[in-house]
């Protein structure tokens, strides 16, 4: 099982990061692999969004399909975004620290069989690892522009 975090302590109220990070047009905006996201339903029977995204991995363009898993607001949400036929569950978790809140971003999956645990080793954990950090910094960077860390 492969998994990666990324935190960050952005100096905004919870509420406030969570409505950002959340809506998906803002997605691609810190995430920048995520080529677009878009709102393509709701599971009728559960009532959970659906987002469906372009994304460029390792530079391969591919496309995802992200069902929410978990949603509680200024608290949690989880998609399970399946890529190249391997099931993700991706969880972004605000916890507020005084007037900050602390973004905690996972990610989980299983690269099986053989060659896909391989190319995860060598292609894919590294892009994701890079990938996330990233995103963690720009979500930063884009609710706090004044700071320059």
């Amino acid at each position: 099982m492969t998994r990666i975090v990324e935190s960050v302590l952005i100096e905004r109220p919870v509420s406030e990061v969570f409505r950002y990070a959340t809506d998906c047009q803002n997605i691609p905006r810190y995430f920048t692999y995520v080529r677009e996201a878009r709102l393509r339903g709701t599971e009728v029977s559960a009532g959970r969004p659906v987002l469906e995204c372009r994304v460029l991995v390792a530079g391969l363009p591919l496309r995802s399909v992200w069902t929410t898993d978990c949603f509680e607001a200024d608290e949690r949400w989880e998609v399970i975004a399946p890529l190249l036929g391997i099931p993700a569950r991706k969880s972004w978790v605000f916890s507020p620290e005084g007037a900050a809140t602390r973004v905690t971003f996972t990610i989980d999956y299983k690269a099986t069989p053989f060659y896909m645990a391989a190319g995860d080793v060598l292609v894919f954990r590294p892009f994701f690892k890079r990938a996330y950090r990233q995103g963690m910094s720009n979500l930063k960077r884009l609710l706090q522009p004044g700071d320059l860390r």
